[in-house]
This record gives C-alpha cells, sequence and structure tokens, in this order.
C-alpha cells in the first residue's frame, strides 16, 4: 500500500517526493467551492470517503496525523512539517524507503488507533 502512494504522489517519476508535489496531493482535498488553501476536517474526509464511506474512521485518523501542529486546519505549515517527519535524513527529499517505513508505522497506528475506538464504541464502520 505505501509502495502505491508513493508511486501516486511522486507525479515526476523520478523516485523522491518532493514539497512541491507533497503539496499539489493536499490540494486535491480543497474544497473545489472553497478553493481557500486551507483543507478543513470536513473537506479532507468528504474527498476521502467519496468512493468508499467506510473509509470515515481511518480518514479521520488520518487527518490527524496530517494537522502537524493541531490546529484543526491543514495549512502549508503542517505539510512542511509532515515533510519534514518523512525525511529522515534531512535532505529535503522524502525517497520511497523513507516514504514507505514512515508509512509502514503510520498506517499501523492509525488502523490500531481506529479499530481501537471502533471497538470501544461499538460502531459498524
Amino acid at each position: 500500500m505505501a509502495h502505491v502512494m508513493f508511486v501516486e504522489s511522486d507525479v515526476d517519476g523520478d523516485g523522491v517526493l518532493h514539497l512541491r508535489e507533497l503539496i499539489d496531493v493536499f490540494r486535491e482535498y480543497d474544497d473545489v467551492d472553497n478553493p481557500d488553501g486551507i483543507v478543513t476536517r470536513e473537506e479532507y474526509v468528504k474527498y476521502q470517503t467519496r468512493h468508499d464511506p467506510e473509509l470515515d474512521g481511518l480518514s479521520h485518523e488520518l487527518y490527524n496525523v496530517y494537522d502537524v501542529n493541531n490546529d484543526h486546519r491543514l495549512t502549508m505549515d503542517d505539510y512542511d512539517g509532515f515533510y519534514r517527519q518523512m525525511d529522515v535524513d534531512t535532505d529535503d527529499s522524502v525517497t520511497e524507503p523513507e516514504f514507505t517505513t514512515y508509512w509502514t508505522k503510520c498506517l499501523a497506528l492509525c488502523f490500531q488507533l481506529f479499530n481501537s475506538v471502533k471497538h470501544h464504541t461499538n460502531l459498524i464502520c
């Protein structure tokens, strides 16, 4: 799954995820009716669940990951902070191994949190 995410995000196909490519991915989440450069939780979840409503809970967990400064809105500060978390060797580029390592850990945690919330609240998602 992380490999597919990397390939889809590496738009120029050079084997490195650049900050500008990450920003372009997040621009897709910004509501087309209100393209203000800020992605709200509602906009993000709506985008992620448009084809599969069962992704609702996981989408909320992922939004929490992206909201690096915890201000409940995704902006350039969050994209930069998120990018820095993946860029382990701090060379201003995220290679596929860095990306895959980050997402393998992150997705495992998100699924664990999602399943914990679902279990404790008896939600059927």
